[in-house]
């Protein structure tokens, strides 16, 4: 257990993968998958859309929000709560939740992943599509999902 996570210790909120599940990734290059990356205007939603090229275990997920400031020409963070998430597997015809998710609650960061509880096992050429309202009336947001796993 501890050569798996050895910085989480016992402690950790953060469920650790049983001894069967990673055998399952056992050999497979673990890599960054970017599932969208899109401006999303005030009050639109935006879709994207993810295939797997092979056998994909997703692991973690990780996004960013950001907004753009034209009086100073670059991006700025953006507060809590502009944006929703609801990720979709259109192979097993199944949401990831029942509803769209506060972006911040869905997702972790770089230096905090939101880990799942168990991979989720994608099957090559099967898609995920990402769904991403902006809930703000006047702010432009610049959004990006990731997720972290291993693919054969």
């Amino acid at each position: 257990m501890g050569a798996w996570l050895n910085y989480r210790k016992l402690a950790s909120g953060v469920s650790i993968p049983s001894q069967m599940e990673r055998f399952w990734l056992r050999g497979k290059l673990a890599n960054w998958f970017p599932m969208f990356d899109q401006t999303v205007p005030a009050g639109t939603t935006m879709q994207g859309d993810f295939t797997a090229q092979g056998t994909l275990h997703i692991v973690a997920l990780l996004g960013s929000l950001t907004a753009f400031n034209s009086e100073f020409a670059r991006r700025i963070p953006v507060t809590i709560g502009v944006a929703t998430v609801q990720f979709y597997d259109a192979g097993k015809q199944l949401p990831f939740s029942s509803q769209p998710l506060n972006f911040e609650n869905q997702l972790g960061n770089a230096q905090h992943p939101f880990w799942l509880r168990s991979p989720y096992v994608m099957q090559p050429n099967t898609h995920i599509k990402v769904q991403v309202q902006n809930l703000t009336t006047d702010e432009t947001i610049i959004a990006q999902v990731t997720a972290f796993g291993y693919q054969d």
